[in-house]
Protein backbone atom coordinates (compact mmCIF):
# COMPACT_ATOMS: atom_id res chain seq x y z
CA UNK A 1 0.00 0.00 0.00
CA UNK A 2 1.36 3.37 -0.99
CA UNK A 3 1.69 6.27 1.41
CA UNK A 4 -0.28 9.36 0.47
CA UNK A 5 -0.05 12.89 1.83
CA UNK A 6 -2.83 12.83 4.42
CA UNK A 7 -3.70 16.53 4.21
CA UNK A 8 -4.03 16.23 0.42
CA UNK A 9 -6.24 13.13 0.77
CA UNK A 10 -8.42 14.98 3.30
CA UNK A 11 -8.69 17.90 0.88
CA UNK A 12 -9.72 15.50 -1.90
CA UNK A 13 -12.40 13.96 0.30
CA UNK A 14 -13.90 17.38 1.07
CA UNK A 15 -13.49 18.43 -2.58
CA UNK A 16 -15.30 15.33 -3.84
CA UNK A 17 -18.22 15.78 -1.44
CA UNK A 18 -18.74 19.46 -2.21
CA UNK A 19 -18.28 19.21 -5.97
CA UNK A 20 -20.71 16.28 -6.07
CA UNK A 21 -23.30 18.36 -4.20
CA UNK A 22 -22.73 21.38 -6.42
CA UNK A 23 -23.00 19.27 -9.57
CA UNK A 24 -26.32 17.82 -8.42
CA UNK A 25 -27.63 21.34 -7.74
CA UNK A 26 -26.47 22.56 -11.16
CA UNK A 27 -28.02 19.58 -12.98
CA UNK A 28 -31.25 20.16 -11.04
CA UNK A 29 -31.27 23.82 -12.09
CA UNK A 30 -30.86 22.75 -15.73
CA UNK A 31 -33.76 20.34 -15.48
CA UNK A 32 -35.88 22.98 -13.72
CA UNK A 33 -35.19 25.46 -16.54
CA UNK A 34 -36.54 22.94 -19.04
CA UNK A 35 -39.53 22.07 -16.87
CA UNK A 36 -40.34 25.75 -16.40
CA UNK A 37 -40.32 26.28 -20.14
CA UNK A 38 -42.53 23.25 -20.84
CA UNK A 39 -44.96 24.20 -18.06
CA UNK A 40 -45.15 27.81 -19.21
CA UNK A 41 -45.70 26.73 -22.82
CA UNK A 42 -48.41 24.26 -21.79
CA UNK A 43 -50.31 26.92 -19.86
CA UNK A 44 -50.59 29.30 -22.80
CA UNK A 45 -53.86 28.59 -24.58
CA UNK A 46 -53.98 31.31 -27.24
CA UNK A 47 -52.20 30.07 -30.41
CA UNK A 48 -50.75 33.50 -31.21
CA UNK A 49 -49.35 33.94 -27.71
CA UNK A 50 -47.98 30.40 -27.77
CA UNK A 51 -46.37 31.07 -31.16
CA UNK A 52 -44.77 34.28 -29.87
CA UNK A 53 -43.59 32.62 -26.66
CA UNK A 54 -42.01 29.71 -28.54
CA UNK A 55 -40.43 32.06 -31.05
CA UNK A 56 -38.96 34.29 -28.34
CA UNK A 57 -37.88 31.78 -25.70
CA UNK A 58 -37.47 28.18 -26.81
CA UNK A 59 -33.97 28.27 -28.26
CA UNK A 60 -32.53 30.36 -25.42
CA UNK A 61 -34.20 28.26 -22.73
CA UNK A 62 -32.85 25.04 -24.24
CA UNK A 63 -29.39 26.60 -24.54
CA UNK A 64 -29.36 27.65 -20.87
CA UNK A 65 -30.69 24.27 -19.84
CA UNK A 66 -28.14 22.31 -21.85
CA UNK A 67 -25.30 24.57 -20.70
CA UNK A 68 -26.11 24.10 -17.02
CA UNK A 69 -26.60 20.35 -17.44
CA UNK A 70 -23.29 20.08 -19.33
CA UNK A 71 -21.45 21.98 -16.60
CA UNK A 72 -23.08 19.86 -13.90
CA UNK A 73 -22.22 16.60 -15.64
CA UNK A 74 -18.66 17.84 -16.19
CA UNK A 75 -18.28 18.58 -12.49
CA UNK A 76 -19.80 15.23 -11.56
CA UNK A 77 -17.44 13.38 -13.91
CA UNK A 78 -14.54 15.30 -12.40
CA UNK A 79 -15.11 13.70 -9.01
CA UNK A 80 -16.34 10.30 -10.20
CA UNK A 81 -12.93 8.61 -10.02
CA UNK A 82 -11.24 9.86 -6.84
CA UNK A 83 -8.54 7.17 -6.71
CA UNK A 84 -6.84 8.45 -9.86
CA UNK A 85 -5.65 11.72 -8.30
CA UNK A 86 -4.42 10.62 -4.88
CA UNK A 87 -0.83 10.03 -6.00
CA UNK A 88 0.12 13.62 -6.77
CA UNK A 89 -1.55 17.01 -6.88
CA UNK A 90 -0.59 17.47 -10.53
CA UNK A 91 -3.14 14.79 -11.45
CA UNK A 92 -5.88 16.93 -9.89
CA UNK A 93 -4.94 19.84 -12.16
CA UNK A 94 -4.70 17.53 -15.18
CA UNK A 95 -8.14 16.15 -14.39
CA UNK A 96 -9.56 19.66 -13.99
CA UNK A 97 -8.08 20.72 -17.32
CA UNK A 98 -9.33 17.65 -19.19
CA UNK A 99 -12.79 17.99 -17.65
CA UNK A 100 -12.97 21.68 -18.55
CA UNK A 101 -11.84 20.89 -22.10
CA UNK A 102 -14.43 18.18 -22.65
CA UNK A 103 -17.16 20.27 -21.04
CA UNK A 104 -16.30 23.14 -23.39
CA UNK A 105 -16.34 20.81 -26.40
CA UNK A 106 -19.75 19.40 -25.47
CA UNK A 107 -21.12 22.88 -24.77
CA UNK A 108 -19.97 24.00 -28.23
CA UNK A 109 -21.58 20.94 -29.82
CA UNK A 110 -24.87 21.66 -28.03
CA UNK A 111 -24.58 25.33 -28.98
CA UNK A 112 -24.19 24.41 -32.64
CA UNK A 113 -27.12 22.00 -32.51
CA UNK A 114 -29.42 24.42 -30.70
CA UNK A 115 -28.48 27.63 -32.49
CA UNK A 116 -28.05 26.24 -36.04
CA UNK A 117 -30.13 23.08 -36.51
CA UNK A 118 -32.91 23.54 -33.96
CA UNK A 119 -34.43 26.77 -35.41
CA UNK A 120 -35.47 24.80 -38.53
CA UNK A 121 -37.23 22.26 -36.32
CA UNK A 122 -38.95 25.04 -34.36
CA UNK A 123 -40.05 26.71 -37.60
CA UNK A 124 -41.67 23.47 -38.81
CA UNK A 125 -43.56 23.14 -35.52
CA UNK A 126 -44.67 26.74 -35.61
CA UNK A 127 -46.01 26.32 -39.15
CA UNK A 128 -48.22 23.53 -37.80
CA UNK A 129 -49.32 25.82 -34.97
CA UNK A 130 -50.38 28.57 -37.37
Amino acid sequence: MEEYNQSYVDFLDVWNVWVTRISVVIITVGVLISLYYFFKRATISDPKEKHDYINDNEINMFWYSMLTITIGVGLWLNVSFPESVKEAMIFLFVRLFVTASFTTIFALIFNSLIKVYYPFYVEKRMNKLR
